[in-house]
């Protein structure tokens, strides 16, 4: 008897323009990302499920001291990540203003945790914060608690 492993079919990561103007395949579903203070652009009806995020494209913790930006935070990881596994058997699209750094973020932490795929090299300029914010989160659900290093033991 096998196991049946269920792998996610990822596809590249859209900018804005692109998505507003996609045509989706049937079974397929759309992460869409974008600024708090902007407007998600209209999308096809034709999706099956869309999950509308907003948070900004910081890193390294530029412009987060002052307020002045919106990080990724935990919950923002956690929606992503319920709406993956929600919808493992359908292709999912994945898109940001730009297509240049958020929505690879969000696509290389994917293909890393469902797919066991680094494809960091193909997204130079993918959002480390993104990619390993939601790694933390889905690492913390399988480990339960957050890593707090090696134990030490004296003998």
């Amino acid at each position: 008897m096998g196991i049946d492993v269920v792998c996610m079919n990822l596809i590249k990561a859209f900018d804005r323009s692109q998505v507003s103007g996609l045509e989706p395949r049937p079974n397929s579903v759309l992460i869409i990302i974008t600024s708090p203070n902007s407007e998600f652009p209209e999308l096809s009806k034709k999706w099956m499920e869309v999950l509308q995020i907003k948070f900004d494209d910081v890193e390294n913790g530029f412009g987060l001291k002052d307020k002045k930006y919106t990080a990724m935070t935990d919950y923002d990881a956690e929606t992503i990540l319920d709406f993956v596994i929600r919808n493992i058997d359908k292709d999912i699209f994945i898109s940001c203003d730009a297509g240049m750094s958020r929505s690879p973020g969000v696509l290389v932490a994917l293909e890393q945790i469902f797919n066991s795929r680094d494809v960091t090299d193909d997204y130079p300029y993918h959002n480390r914060y993104v990619k390993n914010k939601i790694r933390d989160v889905w690492f913390r659900r399988v480990w339960k608690k957050p890593y707090s290093g090696p134990k030490v033991f004296n003998i």
